[in-house]
């Protein structure tokens, strides 16, 4: 109903599949503003037991927590000695160890995400920045473009061709998807399908996250048609057409009926514990993030 594109005079038909080559890097101001950004996520907190030399694990940070009675055979290296000096009572330090999460980015590979060079490229930057905020706060990454093979690194992934195809399901991807435990996951998709459809193939993706968020990308044209009169779409992942006369009348129901798509989206991603946002292709990430991410509690800025 939604994956369609205008067919018209000078406007050349997508190929079945699409490559994109061009390596994906942010601004000065785009990486500022990674930097002044975090994923909204309690970070998940391990104590140091009894007996424990307190030791700072890879992608983890010891904090200090509290103060305990002195045993026979604890480590004299967790004595409190200023403790000692101020009470007279000997006292261990006891500490929880910070574990960054794990970040998974998963990413829509079918051919509607490439209709348009604007859309396709602001998917991209998306993930790339998404990244960036990860690896500046210490999260391990992976990045998996559905159904074109396992994750990839974040450090091969945007220098690597990109290729889009209309016989790809990411759905039927994310269906079989069993990621790590404990791990954020992000989904970035035009969403342009069925809801119920949706929710099913979230459940095995959803289960054991630590959070699971889905950022709808559309382009200008997704979001307002500007086409009016005889028109003919093509579908590019069902490589189907569709005949219309275009008017003011149709684009209002349009509108209408992509409105109401996008709120059933984002209540079958609440129902999976999930949250929701969308950004329009073209616009600034500083829009995106103060305009979208941050109303929908999926980033923190500051």
């Amino acid at each position: 109903m939604f994956r369609l594109r205008p067919s018209l005079p000078g406007l050349p038909r997508l190929a079945p599949r699409i490559r994109r080559v061009v390596p994906v890097t942010l601004t000065a101001e785009e990486e500022a503003l990674a930097r002044a950004c975090r994923f909204p996520l309690a970070r998940k907190l391990r104590p140091a037991y009894s007996g424990e030399t307190p030791a700072a694990r890879a992608g983890g940070a010891l904090l200090f927590h509290d103060h305990r009675p002195y045993q026979p055979g604890d480590d004299l290296r967790r004595v409190d000695w200023r403790a000692y000096g101020r009470t007279g009572d000997l006292v261990l330090k006891t500490f929880e160890e910070e574990s960054a999460p794990r970040i998974e980015l998963l990413l829509d590979a079918s051919a509607s995400m490439a209709v348009d060079p604007l859309k396709e490229e602001a998917a991209r930057r998306w993930a790339r920045f998404f990244v960036e905020v990860a690896m500046r706060r210490g999260c391990a990454v992976e990045v998996t473009r559905l159904g074109t093979g396992p994750a990839q690194s974040a450090a091969t992934v945007f220098t690597a061709p990109w290729e889009y195809a209309s016989d790809r399901d990411p759905l039927a991807a994310l269906r079989v998807r069993a990621g790590r435990p404990r791990a954020l996951r992000l989904l970035i998709s035009d969403f342009l399908f069925s809801p119920g459809t949706l929710e099913e193939a979230l459940a095995p993706a959803a289960r054991g996250a630590l959070a699971f968020f889905g950022l709808q990308v559309l382009a200008p044209d997704e979001i307002a048609p500007p086409w009016r009169g005889p028109v003919s779409l093509e579908d590019e992942d069902a490589r189907g057409r569709v005949e219309l006369i275009v008017g003011t009348g149709e684009v209002a129901e349009y509108q209408d009926n992509l409105a109401a798509h996008r709120r059933a989206v984002a209540e079958a991603l609440t129902r999976r514990g999930g949250l929701f946002a969308t950004v329009m292709a073209g616009a600034p990430l500083r829009a995106g993030v103060l305009e979208a991410l941050v109303p929908a509690g999926m980033m923190i800025l500051g």
